[in-house]
């Protein structure tokens, strides 16, 4: 079979399995991952987003109201749009790309304010639904009160606790991989963005073996036997994988909501720790994880957890070679000046064995670095080519 016909393939897998989904009320899972407040509140699971807190911990997030025939609350409008501007300065700080002529820190931050349209809601300007953007190609945690769209990797967790196959999550998903692999990790991604900033200043102190990088795919595997194994027990309140180790979730979901919907949670906790041992304890696990992540971030090349751990990076891999958008390598006319390698944060450069093929973020940086200009983009190539991989 040509490669075309592969991608055709694929592709239609991907829009069959979509759609199959869609037809089985699979969104109806999608909402459930997707609720917070009034606003957004379904008869499903009786929970917010909040599907970090352990059971005996309120969920203050269940009490917010929301009033879209008054006037508009302004605050969180600008201290979001203040966010925004700070984050934008950020991309631009000390980026190497932006003097090289590329575009990336950009469509980053329009990615990052795009997944947040949720902010309107906040402000009660607009009734914007949760689950207005459908799945995404990226980890976009419900637990933020700004999100407008679904974590697939939340959205097949829930249909596994309930022993549903989660045909529209996994159709979008193969769809994405066969469309641009894990271009969308690279240049859309708001954890991917984050981890980017946090690479601008790391210690580069930890030097982790390959092998780790194994971690991201027996990830992927627990986001579907874990969750299954759960609901089967009966247990189907969490959801593993945000419950845990998800940085999205603990950046962009869990510390906002402790910073201000569910600042008295943590007032209290702080105040009386005992009075609550359990949400204590709960909390503090949180600040732990939190403090981990942050610490191997910030002593690691590249970004920490897309290439040793995201369970989406991982499936999203598998269709590098196959994506539609790619890069071409021409090895016989490489001049082996290893400069890819060089300017690669993700340890992928020249290798070309199946982690590096399919831990490449599709930055770009390899091919602004190729002096003979033997690393180009391609969209749909005619021929078969051999693919190439990179970094972010």
């Amino acid at each position: 079979m040509t490669a075309r016909r592969k991608q055709a393939v694929l592709l239609l897998l991907g829009i069959t399995l979509a759609v199959t989904g869609l037809v089985s009320g699979d969104m109806s899972r999608v909402e459930e991952v997707t609720v917070y407040g009034n606003f957004d509140v379904t008869p499903k699971e009786g929970r917010s987003a909040i599907m970090y807190l352990s059971p005996g911990t309120k969920d203050l997030a269940l009490e917010k109201r929301y009033r879209f025939d008054g006037p508009v609350k302004w605050h969180p409008i600008i201290a979001l749009s203040i966010l925004f501007l700070l984050v934008l300065a950020g991309l631009t700080f000390r980026n190497p790309e932006l003097h090289q002529g590329g575009r990336r820190w950009l469509i980053q931050w329009l990615g990052f304010v795009g997944t947040r349209v949720g902010m309107l809601r906040v402000g009660q300007v607009v009734p914007v639904q949760r689950c207005t953007l459908g799945v995404l190609p990226v980890l976009n945690c419900e637990t933020c009160e700004m999100a407008n769209g679904a974590c697939p990797i939340g959205v097949i967790q829930a249909s596994m606790r309930h022993q549903n196959f989660p045909f529209l999550a996994v159709g979008m998903l193969v769809t994405y991989g066969i469309l641009g692999g894990r271009w969308f990790c690279g240049w859309l991604c708001p954890l991917g963005m984050i981890e980017d900033l946090m690479d601008r200043i790391s210690v580069d102190r930890f030097r982790l073996p390959r092998q780790l990088e194994w971690g991201r795919f027996v990830m992927l595997g627990l986001v579907f036997v874990l969750p299954l194994a759960m609901g089967l027990a009966g247990v189907v309140s969490w959801l593993p994988f945000c419950t845990t180790v998800c940085p999205a979730g603990k950046i962009l979901g869990l510390a906002p909501y402790y910073l201000t919907t569910g600042m008295p949670e943590v007032s209290a906790s702080w105040t009386h720790p005992l009075g609550n041992v359990q949400r204590t304890l709960w909390i503090a696990f949180h600040a732990f994880v939190l403090s981990g992540y942050l610490i191997l971030a910030l002593g690691t090349r590249g970004r920490f957890f897309c290439r040793y751990l995201c369970p989406l990076g991982a499936f999203l891999g598998l269709f590098n070679r196959a994506s539609l958008l790619n890069i071409q390598h021409d090895s016989g006319a490489c001049g082996s000046c290893t400069a890819c390698d060089s300017v690669c944060r993700q340890g992928v450069g020249t290798r070309n064995d199946f982690l590096a093929t399919t831990g490449c973020l599709r930055c770009g940086r390899c091919v602004r670095s190729c002096s003979r200009g033997n690393r180009r983009w391609t969209f749909f190539a005619r021929e078969k080519e051999e693919r190439v991989h990179e970094e972010s």
